[in-house]
C-alpha cells in the first residue's frame, strides 16, 4: 500500500548530457571554404540573418564555442549558416550549394543526438530556396526530426546535471522553445498535427545571460513573448481542431470559450512592452493580431456594430504592420514570408467583407493598401499578379501575355479610391473574387528549374580542430 507505482517516476529516465565529439567518419564531403570566406559568411549571418531567425543561441554563445573548438561548431552547422547568408552576398558561393551539402550531411549527425543538430535541423526548416520552390512538406519533416531529437536529448524536462555551466542550460532551452515554435508554426501553416505540447515542458523560459550584450537582450526579450504567443495558439487551435467536432452547430458554451481564449490575447497583447525592437517585434505583433482577428471572426452572439468596428480595427492594423514590415525589408526567412503574405491575405479578405466597402473611403484604402501588400509579395503569381490589378484598376486590361511583365513592376500605377476612374461598385463587385483568389495562392514562389552548379575554381578548407584560426578569431564589437 506505501509503495509508489512506477509510473509516478515516468520520464525521469531521460537526462539531460553533455554534447558528443563529431562524427568519426562522413559518408559525403566535409569540404568548407577558405577561411576569409568563412569569415565572412559567419559575420553575415549574424548581422544579416540572425535578427530575423529565432534565436537558438547568441551570437556571443557561438563565437565562445567558435574560439575554444567547442562542440557546437559541427559541418553540418556551419553549411545551414552559411546558406542563410550566402543569400545576401551576391559575390558569395549560391546558398543552395551549402544547403545541398547540409542535406547530404543530415544523415551523419543522426545516429547520435546532439544540440547543434537540432538548431541545423531548424536552420534548414527556415531556408528558402532560390533556384526552386520552397517544399513545405520537407521543411515540417525536417522540423519533426528537429523535435525528435530535442525529446532525445531530454530538452523539455530539467533533469540536467548539476555541474552544467549556465551556458549549457541556456542554451539548451532557447534550443527548446525554439523547436516549441517552429513545431506549431510549420504545423499551422499546414493544419497538421503537432509533436510538442506546452504541458510536456517543465522548463521556464529563456533569460539573458550575464555577457549578453542589449542587441541580444532585445531579441531575446521578443523571443519571450512569441513563446507566451504560442502557448495561446496552441490553445486556441486545440479548442477549435481537437475539442468538440460539432463545432458547426454553435452555441453559448462554445461562444464562451472563445471570449476567453480572446481575453487571453488581449492580455499578451497589453503586457507588450514599448522595449521590442524591430523587426522581430513587428512580425510578433502581427501574429498577435491575426489571432485576435481570427477569434473575433468566430464570434456570433456579440454585438454586431462593436463586432464591425473591432474588425475594420484589427484588419487595418494588421494592413499598417505589414507596410512596415514591407518598407523596412522584403521578408528573407521563409516563415516570415509566409506568415506575411497569410496575414495580407486575412487583412484583404476582411476589408472585402466589410459592408461599408462601396461607401467608406477608408475601407476603399485599407482594402487597396492591402491588396498591394498581396500583390508585393506574390509577385511570381502572375495570373494573381493580373486580377488583383484588375481589381486596383477596373479599367485594366492586359490581353498581350508578351507585355506582361511590365504589370509586375514595382513602379506600376495603381489606381487609388482619390482617382476620378475609380468605380466603387465595380472594387466591390470584384473584391471578394480577388481575395479569394488570393487565399489559394499564399506560398513561397517558385524560382525555376533546380540547378546545382559548383564554381570549379572553389577552394575550400575544412574548419576542424586542428585549425588554429578560430583560436585568434576576435570577436566582433
Amino acid at each position: 500500500m506505501g509503495e509508489v507505482s512506477t509510473w509516478q517516476d515516468y520520464g525521469d529516465l531521460v537526462r539531460w548530457s553533455p554534447e558528443p565529439g563529431l562524427p568519426s567518419h562522413y559518408l559525403s564531403s566535409i569540404d568548407m571554404p577558405v577561411r576569409s570566406v568563412q569569415e565572412n559568411l559567419i559575420h553575415v549571418f549574424f548581422t544579416q540573418c540572425h535578427p530575423s531567425i529565432l534565436p537558438s543561441f547568441s551570437r556571443r554563445m557561438f563565437y565562445d564555442q567558435l574560439n575554444t573548438k567547442g562542440p557546437l561548431v559541427t559541418p553540418l552547422l556551419l553549411n545551414t549558416l552559411y546558406a542563410h547568408a550566402a543569400k545576401h552576398i551576391p559575390t558569395a558561393a549560391h546558398g543552395s550549394l551549402f544547403y545541398n551539402r547540409a542535406r547530404r550531411l543530415v544523415d551523419d549527425f543522426l545516429d547520435e543526438p546532439r544540440v547543434s543538430t537540432v538548431i541545423a535541423l531548424l536552420y534548414m526548416v527556415s531556408y528558402d530556396h532560390d533556384d526552386a520552390a520552397w517544399s513545405s512538406s520537407r521543411a515540417w519533416m525536417y522540423c519533426g526530426m528537429a523535435v525528435r531529437m530535442c525529446l532525445d536529448l531530454g530538452l523539455h524536462t530539467s533533469n540536467y546535471s548539476s555541474q552544467m555551466s549556465q551556458f549549457d542550460i541556456e542554451l539548451r532551452k532557447r534550443t527548446l522553445w525554439t523547436c516549441y515554435i517552429m513545431d506549431k508554426w510549420t504545423s499551422c501553416m499546414a493544419e497538421r498535427p503537432w509533436m510538442m505540447r506546452a504541458q510536456d515542458i517543465s522548463l521556464d523560459l529563456p533569460s539573458p545571460l550575464p555577457e549578453d550584450d542589449p542587441e541580444e537582450c532585445a531579441v531575446l526579450e521578443g523571443f519571450v513573448y512569441l513563446c507566451r504567443l504560442m502557448i495561446l495558439m496552441e490553445r486556441v487551435i486545440e479548442f477549435f481542431g481537437y475539442g468538440p467536432k460539432k463545432k458547426h452547430i454553435w452555441n453559448m458554451e462554445h461562444e464562451s470559450e472563445t471570449i476567453r481564449l480572446l481575453n487571453q490575447v488581449e492580455d499578451w497583447r497589453g503586457n507588450l512592452p514599448d522595449t521590442l525592437q524591430p523587426p522581430s517585434s513587428n512580425i510578433i505583433r502581427l501574429l498577435g493580431y491575426t489571432l485576435e482577428l481570427s477569434l473575433v471572426m468566430c464570434c456570433r452572439y456579440q454585438d454586431e456594430q462593436l463586432q464591425l468596428e473591432r474588425r475594420r480595427s484589427l484588419a487595418s492594423n494588421i494592413t499598417h504592420l505589414i507596410s512596415i514590415v514591407l518598407q523596412e525589408q522584403q521578408p528573407q526567412a521563409i516563415l516570415t514570408f509566409s506568415l506575411t503574405a497569410f496575414t495580407a491575405v486575412f487583412a484583404a479578405l476582411t476589408h472585402a467583407s466589410d459592408p461599408a466597402i462601396g461607401i467608406a473611403q477608408d475601407v476603399q484604402i485599407q482594402f487597396h493598401t492591402s491588396l498591394q501588400h498581396v500583390r508585393r509579395l506574390l509577385m511570381s503569381k502572375r495570373s494573381l499578379g493580373r486580377l488583383i490589378d484588375m481589381t486596383l484598376n477596373p479599367g485594366y486590361t492586359n490581353g498581350d501575355t508578351s507585355t506582361s511583365s511590365s504589370v509586375f513592376k514595382e513602379t506600376a500605377p495603381a489606381t487609388s479610391p482619390s482617382s476620378s476612374s475609380y468605380d466603387p461598385s465595380a472594387t466591390a463587385a470584384a473584391a471578394k473574387e480577388a481575395a479569394a483568389a488570393a487565399i489559394g495562392a499564399v506560398g513561397a514562389p517558385a524560382f525555376g528549374p533546380h540547378k546545382t552548379v559548383e564554381p570549379a575554381d572553389y577552394t575550400f578548407e575544412l574548419i576542424s580542430v586542428a585549425d588554429e584560426w578560430a583560436r585568434s578569431l576576435i570577436y566582433p564589437s
